[in-house]
């Protein structure tokens, strides 16, 4: 079940770089949880060549995220904020300032990041 739920994380980033054909394949196995064999019956292909389009779709987008790295920039954005997030929840009363800043700091970069591509 992890390795699915991987599989579409990577396929939400990467997959409209993919064939048409192992985009669908990926869609129908993933999202509407088809059988190889369904697979092939709705595509017109054989079962063999759906778990083909599969495999090599699921290569391709491990290439991907191993060149780009968005799925592993997406996993620190993400704890980051969860940090921040906790922070705050366990700010008590009254609020400092100079308390906010500091919970805030770890989202100086990202705040950068977005100044540049203005």
């Amino acid at each position: 079940m992890e390795r699915l739920y991987d599989l579409a994380q990577l396929y939400d980033l990467y997959g409209a770089l993919l064939t048409g054909k192992q985009r669908e394949c990926l869609h129908l196995h993933i999202a509407e949880d088809f059988s190889l064999t369904e697979i092939g019956e709705a595509l017109g292909i054989t079962r063999q060549a759906a778990h083909e389009s599969i495999r090599r779709a699921e290569r391709s987008l491990e290439e991907m995220e191993e060149r780009l790295g968005l799925r592993a920039c997406r996993s620190e954005e993400e704890r980051v904020l969860a940090g921040v997030y906790e922070a705050l929840c366990a700010l008590g009363e009254p609020i400092a300032a100079a308390e906010v800043r500091r919970i805030a700091e770890p989202l100086r970069k990202y705040a950068e990041q977005e100044e540049v591509s203005s």
